[in-house]
């Protein structure tokens, strides 16, 4: 059922790729969770599909629609934003990319060198 489900979003999605959380067996011993986009777990889970490692509970947290002609702009603000806040906090520029990398799956290093640039602007 999980994989069809994952099919059916995906297709109630119209081909635009959005993120999906997909945890399996919550607070339990062998928990899992996968994060990243929906075609990638589909990916994902037909490669598993043969195996029986798609038995147990499924929890899936499904990202919103997006906007393509305005998600890269208002990203990049959202980004800049919470980049910010993180550094007047006291927050190092380093831990904030990271940290932002994992949560918005943008490439850590181009976060990287938007902290350090407020970095600087705030120390100026």
């Amino acid at each position: 059922r999980l994989l069809r489900t994952l099919l059916d979003l995906n297709e109630e999605s119209k081909g635009k790729d959005r993120n999906v959380v997909c945890a399996k067996e919550l607070t339990k011993v062998h928990e899992e969770i996968y994060r990243g986009t929906l075609a990638g777990a589909i990916e994902k889970y037909k490669a598993e599909k043969d195996s029986n490692k798609l038995k147990g509970e499924y929890t899936l947290v499904l990202g919103p629609k997006v906007d393509d002609d305005k998600t890269d702009e208002k990203e990049g603000r959202d980004i800049e934003e919470k980049l910010t806040e993180f550094i007047e906090g006291g927050m190092r520029p380093s831990s904030a990319a990271k940290f932002l990398a994992r949560e918005t799956n943008q490439p850590k290093k181009s976060i990287y060198e938007k902290a350090l640039k407020i970095s600087l602007d705030l120390k100026n």
